[in-house]
């Protein structure tokens, strides 16, 4: 491969990963502006933080508010297929940080702590009141942790979908020949989220932050997309070597919080959001059920019921015409493998009815039926009926 095509690649590559898929998702929006929802229509405007206006996409109703962050690069669009069903249920709030979208550009320093400061000005200025809950996408999380670190009373918890790590910056300094950086940083000097350098800076400023291990008790969740396919696509490109690090740096997220979990998103690429948005809505659902303010928890128990009893649950069921959920049995725990759902091991409430271990943050019931079983969600109340097509052994 010649060698100006090989850094290409790196480039590219390097700036999906940095400043993450720049590429213009307003054309899965183009009926948000109609979108109405249980709680109030979505409102898009711009609102002035101090000589620059921010555009903000806002909708919904209820607490906590759920904040969108974009990866680097992209905007608030790019949560099309997200934001309407979660502002069904709460409110919901994703924006265009500045110099990207329909936001002004401003002059200050580009740097993660600035946005950070921008970020908190505008929900002030917009009325969004914490507790917040972010769902932060790639560099999105570099947003996401610095807010949790300066004002960690206003942070519920945090989704982070494929988020980077602020390792990463050191990462490619080391692996990049000097040739290579040098053009990337050229590359990168008008970045709206910031240059090379101003990454870097961020970088630290959320590693000094961290120490403050302001996360370590709240919820996190995070979703890990399928590292096989990114590889597949950079396999021959001098930046192989950082794609072998990524799960250990999505671990590094999880270990932030002793209330965390993370899911691998098999089938997904670096926007889950875009390949498997249902994924998302449910980890966001989930974390929404969390008891964080003081709110009373489910009044689930495990009920205790025999192996045979149990084992009435194990089988295939016909979900819909293309997915099968299945439910098996080890070492007496039942374990669901449920389409779109983020679940694993279910739990018995009765002799008919199994929910996720998680108790206090399920949100699908099945219950045993004459031909197969029902799911139950509980946040809206609808009903699935799936019949059994044939048993595992």
């Amino acid at each position: 491969m010649p060698i100006k095509h090989t850094i290409r690649r790196v480039l590219e590559f390097t700036a999906a990963l940095i400043f993450l898929a720049t590429t213009s998702w307003a054309h899965l929006t183009a009926k948000s502006h109609d979108q109405k929802n249980d709680g109030e229509k979505a409102v898009q405007t711009k609102i002035d933080i101090g000589g620059y206006a921010l555009y903000v996409n806002m909708a919904g109703v209820g607490s906590p508010a759920v904040i969108f962050e974009a990866g680097g690069g992209n905007t608030s669009p790019i949560w099309a297929r997200v934001q309407p069903e979660i502002s069904k249920i709460t409110r919901t709030f994703s924006y265009d940080r500045a110099g990207l979208g329909k936001s002004d550009k401003r002059s200050l320093s580009n740097t993660t702590l600035t946005q950070v400061q921008e970020l908190h000005a505008l929900l002030r200025k917009a009325e969004v009141k914490e507790p917040y809950i972010f769902v932060a996408n790639s560099y999105g999380a570099f947003i996401a942790k610095l807010f949790a670190h300066i004002y960690p009373s206003e942070v519920a918890g945090v989704v982070y979908v494929d988020g980077t790590h602020e390792k990463l910056i050191g990462f490619l300094s080391n692996s990049l020949s000097p040739d290579q950086l040098d053009i990337f940083k050229k590359m990168a000097a008008s970045n709206p989220d910031g240059n090379y350098e101003e990454v870097s800076i961020s970088a630290e400023q959320i590693k000094e932050a961290g120490k403050k291990d302001e996360l370590r008790n709240k919820p996190i969740i995070v979703l890990t997309s399928d590292i096989e396919i990114t590889a597949r696509q950079f396999a021959n490109t001098p930046l192989a070597p950082a794609l072998s690090q990524w799960l250990n740096w999505q671990q590094d997220l999880a270990a932030l919080s002793d209330k965390s979990r993370q899911y691998v998103i098999k089938g997904s690429g670096h926007i889950i959001h875009l390949d498997r948005p249902q994924v998302v809505i449910n980890a966001i659902k989930k974390m929404i059920e969390y008891d964080l303010k003081g709110r009373q928890a489910p009044a689930y128990k495990r009920a205790e019921i025999s192996p045979d009893k149990l084992r009435r649950f194990v089988g295939k069921y016909a979900y819909d015409a293309d997915h099968e959920l299945i439910i098996t049995e080890e070492n007496g725990h039942l374990f669901a493998d449920i389409p779109d759902l983020i679940q694993t091991e279910m739990v018995p409430i009765s002799e008919n009815e199994i929910i996720t271990k998680d108790m206090e943050v399920a949100a699908t019931i099945i219950e045993l039926a004459e031909s197969g079983i029902i799911i139950r969600n509980r946040y809206s109340a609808e009903e699935k009926k799936a019949p059994r097509v044939r048993d595992v052994k």
